[in-house]
């Protein structure tokens, strides 16, 4: 009976291995807003989204807008607030924490008016610089990074990255969002949808030890 207890124990063990764990990562009013802010041009595209500005302070309280008419509707939809943006290319921050994993992959999708570029600890991941695509509408901007570091089912995304980057521990978001100068008409939503994946060395290794353990013998009877 000891070595089938250990089995029954055993088996607790390699099932809680076997569950991932799902972090949400979202707009609320935590964010923080930068005090520096780029210019986002009159006209056109986003042509250079892709670096960060040197020295960003992240001390600005942000502005919740769910019933912005643009963005509000992806914030009911999936249960995020919605964050006002100023003029120019405005900057936007928030933390979250990663316990130990050997495999991750996310899911990202945004609504944004107008632009908007993703940086998960300083590099960067995904930009929409695209002036004349509706990005506050459906089919929303999304893509996935996957478990190779690669990225799949982009929509609306102009730039996507391969991106390893996540770490145990503290990890760090920023969210640059575009408008034009002169204009304080922007707001934008965010969702990641993060996995951890268990570690297959350790599965396997719980596996083996399983098959390795025999059964208790079956009293035969008289």
């Amino acid at each position: 009976m000891k070595k089938l207890s250990t089995i029954i124990v055993l088996c607790s063990l390699l099932c809680g291995y076997a569950n991932a764990a799902l972090i949400s990562v979202e707009t609320d009013a935590t964010w923080l807003r930068s005090t520096t802010v780029t210019t986002g041009g009159t006209s056109g595209d986003w042509i250079n989204p892709s670096f960060l500005p040197a020295g960003l302070i992240f001390d600005q309280a942000v502005v919740i807008d769910n019933a912005n008419p643009q963005v509000g509707p992806f914030g009911s939809l999936f249960n995020v607030d919605v964050i006002d943006a100023n003029a120019g290319v405005t900057y936007y921050k928030t933390n979250f924490n990663l316990d130990f994993f050997t495999a991750i992959m996310a899911s990202i999708r945004v609504s944004v008016d107008n632009g908007l570029a993703i940086w998960i600890n300083n590099q960067l991941v995904g930009a929409e610089t695209t002036l004349t695509v509706l990005n506050w509408k459906p089919d929303y901007p999304s893509f996935d990074i996957n478990t190779d570091s690669s990225s799949s089912n982009i929509v609306k995304f102009d730039i996507t990255n391969p991106f390893s980057g996540f770490v145990v521990g503290d990890n760090e978001l920023i969210v640059a969002v575009r408008n034009y100068d002169g204009r304080d008409s922007g707001a934008f939503a965010f969702d990641m949808q993060i996995t951890t994946v268990p570690e297959p060395s350790t599965v396997g290794l719980l596996a083996l030890l399983l098959i390795s353990i025999p059964l208790p013998k079956r009293m035969s009877k008289n």
